[in-house]
């Protein structure tokens, strides 16, 4: 028998007992409106204080990050490249574009002119990335002091800050000094407190510059008919086919050594190929006089370039019979009196060896004699100069003691058992920042010291001393020659084995121009004289100090070490020629004037409380063309990324 169960019935009232209803009125009109101020308070702290959102208007920063430029892909090689783009006075700026590849230029709209080939391009503008910053840390860090250093700046981060001349302007750069740091540039690197800085691994991969992938032969010399990069065989017999296309093979199973070198004279040479500091964003401005700092498409070879990277995917191929496991690939790059290998063996063995340039060892034994000979010098002024007296012989003494413990150590190449070689796998050898390091698949597996990073700075910027210097006013350029610097010379050898090479790529480092030290300096007698030009406001006046002495214009940190106060900071710009950065300002606004006179601020400097905080993300990186020839209507979201 079925049971049923009642519900029992309620009166209203005890409904009413049992589940009161909340009466329907409305909020009071003062607390709605208190309601969407606290909402707008709170989203304009957030977005203001803690998440700022920019737009970067200029390529200052590229490639790491793009101002308003286009796109273009170039005829010659298919490599796509950006450029930065503006228009003043119905001209396209620049009126010249060059592949950073392989060189070959362009002419951009109706104006432009001096290409190597007659086809013109359009300008199909992009606007520049969008990026979010935090701005909390830097607060966080002011109000705990010491307490809040973990969260404070880091040498590397891009940072935004207020401009020094202009405070409701934002810019942003790289962070290089830190409060308290001695910071210098030479041959393109940082010096901090008279030692190589070295770059974190995440802002490394950030400041690799693609300079030349096989990926992207070119048809024809580039940079009218006098750049032809490519790799060449040293030996006329070799064993190596395919140098044209984008796969090498060497079918040397029975061969001995058999090597390519990178070259990029047209002519049958082999001579190390140029690697400079060329900026293919840059490109060529209507009126280069205007621009005295950055150099023009034909001045691209005044900075020889010697950190790189050479990297590619190896596959060791089966031979008939027992495979030769004495066989191997070899990378190889030289770096002014050394050279630096890293061998890859079918036995899965790596080793990375470092030798002394045989046929440089008469530069290198003069170089040494003339650094004896200016460090007696400076003993000799050591009342009237004590910073360069007994410390330049004590520097001298120092490396050569010190380099015999580095040759003693690379008596034997290091040695780790680390390859698989039954797959393809991704090999480089780089040498950066004074450091060599083998990777394999992404991964560094052997790395050691260059002799270079035991110089003291003087040494090493008399390595690589310029015997003329180049002169960029008035849009001329004088050819730089170095005395001890070389191109270097970047090699790939196999030997006892079949082999194929694929995706061989040479990448450069980050080099920081220093074309305004010799811009600012005459040369008289032999030697760099500073020319002293009188800093100035906005309006165009002379600053000066109390006492009535006027303030001089300087360049900053450029071989010429840069103190850092208390509480500043130095950054630059990844586009080193065309960056507006510390080495460079001149001018500061009303606010800092006053610190200015009174020496609480110098120039070239960015005060602590200027700054906003680092850049961490491109949230919308510019927009693509809808079809090919249409309108930039697609976000470009494969380049939505993390900042480093």
């Amino acid at each position: 028998m079925k049971t049923k169960i009642k519900t029992p019935r309620l009166t209203a009232a005890a409904r009413n007992r049992a589940a009161p209803t909340p009466s329907p009125t409305k909020e009071p009109p003062l607390e709605q409106i208190a309601s969407f101020v606290g909402f707008f308070i709170h989203l304009l702290v957030f977005k203001s204080f803690f998440l700022p959102l920019f737009i970067i208007p200029t390529g200052s920063m590229a490639e790491t990050l793009r101002g308003a430029h286009a796109t273009y892909t170039c005829p010659n090689c298919g490599y796509e490249y950006q450029a930065g783009f503006g228009r003043t006075e119905r001209v396209w700026n620049p009126v010249t574009i060059q592949c950073p590849h392989c060189r070959w230029r362009q002419a951009v709209g109706a104006a432009g002119g001096g290409g190597d080939g007659s086809h013109r391009v359009a300008v199909r503008p992009t606007w520049g990335d969008r990026i979010v910053v935090h701005g909390w840390p830097v607060e966080v860090a002011r109000w705990f002091g010491e307490a809040g250093d973990w969260l404070a700046l880091k040498r590397w981060n891009v940072v935004v800050f207020r401009n020094p001349s202009q405070p409701e302007v934002n810019y942003i750069k790289r962070l290089i000094g830190l409060p308290g740091e001695k910071v210098q540039i030479i041959d393109g690197d940082i010096y901090i407190n008279d030692r190589p800085a070295t770059k974190p691994k995440h802002a490394q991969r950030s400041l690799w510059f693609p300079y030349y992938a096989q990926d992207f032969a070119p048809k024809k010399p580039g940079r009218r008919g006098a750049y032809s990069p490519r790799w060449s065989a040293i030996d006329p017999d070799t064993g190596w086919r395919g140098l044209g296309t984008r796969i090498f093979r060497f079918a040397g199973s029975d061969r001995r050594r058999d090597a390519l070198r990178f070259v990029t004279k047209p002519e049958e040479t082999l001579d190390p190929g140029e690697v400079t500091a060329v900026y293919g964003y840059n490109g060529q401005h209507p009126n280069p006089s205007r621009r005295p700092n950055v150099p023009s498409l034909d001045d691209s070879s005044v900075d020889i370039v010697t950190d790189v990277r050479l990297s590619c995917d190896v596959r060791f191929e089966a031979t008939e019979g027992r495979a030769n496991e004495r066989g191997y690939v070899e990378l190889s790059v030289t770096r002014y009196f050394e050279r630096f290998s890293a061998r890859f063996h079918r036995s899965g063995e790596v080793t990375l060896a470092r030798e002394e340039l045989a046929e440089r060892a008469a530069d290198r034994r003069q170089w040494l004699e003339e650094l004896g000979a200016k460090a007696t010098r400076a003993s000799s002024r050591a009342e009237d100069d004590p910073d360069s007296s007994a410390a330049r012989s004590a520097d001298l003494s120092r490396f050569e003691a010190g380099f015999e413990p580095l040759r003693e150590k690379w008596k034997q190449p290091l040695t780790e058992i680390l390859l698989d070689a039954n797959g393809p796998i991704r090999v480089s050898l780089a040498l950066v920042d004074h450091r060599v390091a083998v990777e394999i698949d992404g991964r560094t597996v052997l790395e050691a010291d260059c002799e270079t990073r035991n110089l003291a700075p003087w040494m090493m910027s008399d390595l690589a001393a310029a015997r003329r210097t180049p002169n960029y006013r008035h849009g001329r350029s004088v050819e730089r020659l170095y005395r001890f610097k070389r191109f270097p010379a970047l090699t790939i050898t196999a030997a006892n084995v079949d082999a194929t090479l694929e995706h061989v790529l040479i990448e450069r480092d980050q080099y920081y121009t220093t074309h305004d030290y010799h811009a600012n300096h005459v040369t008289r007698a032999g030697r760099l004289e500073p020319i002293q030009r009188p800093a100035r406001d906005l309006d165009g006046q002379l600053l000066t100090t109390p006492d009535g002495r006027v303030l001089f214009e300087n360049c900053h940190a450029v071989q010429q070490p840069l103190k850092l106060g208390a509480k500043e900071y130095f950054v630059l710009g990844d586009n080193s020629p065309a960056s507006q950065d510390g080495r460079r300002w001149s001018q500061v606004g009303p606010h800092l004037q006053e610190p200015l006179r009174e020496g609480r601020y110098q120039l070239g400097t960015v005060p602590a409380d200027q700054m906003i905080g680092p850049a961490f993300f491109v949230y919308w990186p510019g927009f693509l063309p809808l079809w090919n020839g249409g309108p930039n209507l697609l976000p470009d979201l494969g380049r939505v990324r993390w900042i480093h």
